[in-house]
């Protein structure tokens, strides 16, 4: 059991690191939880709190407030600049 778990998160974690980023830039502001796990590394959990983040605080103003949400590192926010926008 514990062996088909491990192999499971494996397959997971495989599929999440062959995911191509999104074609065309992705809005914050107006971005699905699906649109937003188009971004690679950006899962359901992140994309859920970015989607309550701006429905709770309103529209980002800019890209860099995405750090403000949690497992969202200045590493991670500068892989995603080149598919992101807030307007």
């Amino acid at each position: 059991s514990s062996d088909l778990v491990a192999l499971l998160l494996l397959v997971a974690a495989l599929l999440q690191a062959d995911k191509k980023p999104p074609s065309a830039p992705v809005n914050v502001n107006t971005a699905t939880m699906t649109e937003l796990k188009t971004l690679p590394g950006l899962g359901d959990v992140m994309a859920r709190d970015i989607v309550r983040y701006r429905e709770k605080n309103g529209p980002f103003r800019r890209v860099e407030e995405l750090l403000i949400i949690k497992g969202i590192s200045k590493k991670r926010l500068q892989s995603w600049k080149p598919y992101l926008k807030t307007n």
